[in-house]
């Protein structure tokens, strides 16, 4: 099969092709026994997770208990890490391998001030200064942009994005909520730690719920953290938008069902909505530290029922949003939708007819 986003990739805005070459089944083993294996190690690893991420190899599809082997091709052309904004400049830089045509790279960027109109633009390669250096080709380009603009930037060849990032200046945060968490936790080094450790010591539950709740503050929602109390049977978090709105949050370190979280959510979800006037809408929500793949078996159920399913690829994409001047409302608009659409599709799906033993069709 032929996987045109890897996950690797994406964890990096990055777009990485991959073959997925699938065989026979392979015979069920205990992951525990390995993991402890691997600790005794005199290079130790935590567990298989970690060993395969040490070398590259992506991660273990423990759903299936089939022989698979991934062949990655990475990524040709990127964006410097190193790249920023400062003051009224922003400086971009672009590497290409060498031996690719420069006049097949495009930069596109969007130039987004704290206030005004957002500025689209995109450069040609063939415009562009290339140097030599090692196996790589590569330039810098300039802008002039607005103070405390971010700058949302895609590099592409022969027409297909291969590279995306964000570029901030880090003396001057746009978002005033984001600034004002920075002063206790510069760069966001605790929250990263608790949304990336999540699952490895039995404190990392409390821990993910007080980063989320954190995260959705940065947005512009106001979250009330009931979780934290073991005296209180409700939902994790309580978050109101500024126009009044409602979201009911669960949040987990495993699967969506585990524990009965999905069915809990949505009865307070609909006890709170019994409570609050008709005009305020009331949206489950239900965080997962774990990947899209990996809860993929889920998913369906979660958006018959009407739930918002956020897993680690949107918690990385709304930690990138935090850059910009929140907006809650048009979040939860965006977040409505979504359900809505999910909800529709599951709708238009017809209920297969299958015939009995005698001949009869049922539905």
């Amino acid at each position: 099969m032929y996987e045109p986003f890897h996950a690797l990739g994406l964890q990096n805005q990055q777009r990485f092709d991959a073959l997925m070459l699938t065989g026979g089944d392979r015979p069920r083993f205990r992951p525990q026994a390995l993991d402890w294996e691997l600790k005794a190690h005199a290079e130790p690893f935590y567990n298989l997770a970690d060993l395969l991420a040490y070398y590259d190899l992506g991660q273990l599809d423990q759903e299936s208990a089939a022989q698979t082997v991934e062949v990655i091709a990475f990524g040709v052309t990127e964006i410097d890490k190193a790249s920023k904004v400062d003051g009224d400049k922003a400086s971009i830089g672009l590497a290409i391998a060498k031996g690719l045509e420069a006049g097949k790279v495009r930069l596109g960027y969007r130039v987004v001030p704290p206030h005004g109109r957002v500025t689209r633009r995109s450069i040609e390669g063939h415009r562009l200064d290339w140097e030599e250096d090692d196996d790589l080709l590569k330039t810098e380009v300039i802008l002039d942009v607005p103070p405390t603009s971010i700058v949302d930037c895609t590099v592409s060849y022969d027409g297909y994005a291969r590279n995306h990032w964000w570029l901030t200046d880090a003396s001057r945060a746009q978002n005033p909520r984001r600034a004002a968490y920075e002063v206790v936790d510069p760069e966001l080094a605790v929250f990263s730690d608790y949304i990336t450790k999540a699952g490895k010591t039995p404190r990392d539950q409390h821990d993910f719920e007080s980063a989320v709740s954190w995260l959705l503050w940065m947005l512009g929602f106001s979250p009330v953290y009931l979780g934290v109390s073991k005296q209180l049977e409700t939902a994790d978090l309580v978050v109101t938008t500024p126009g009044g709105d409602f979201a009911v949050v669960e949040c987990t370190l495993g699967l969506l069902k585990s524990e009965h979280k999905m069915a809990r959510l949505i009865e307070r979800t609909e006890a709170i909505r019994a409570q609050v006037d008709a005009s305020h809408h009331v949206l489950p929500v239900m965080v997962t530290s774990k990947t899209r793949k990996e809860v993929r078996a889920e998913l369906p159920d979660a958006e018959k029922l009407g739930v918002l399913v956020m897993t680690r690829e949107n918690l990385n994409e709304a930690i990138r949003r935090t850059m910009l001047m929140p907006n809650a409302d048009a979040a939860y608009e965006e977040a409505e939708r979504l359900v809505a659409e999910a909800q529709a599709r599951h709708e238009a799906q017809p209920e297969l007819e299958l015939d009995d033993e005698a001949g009869r069709t049922k539905n």
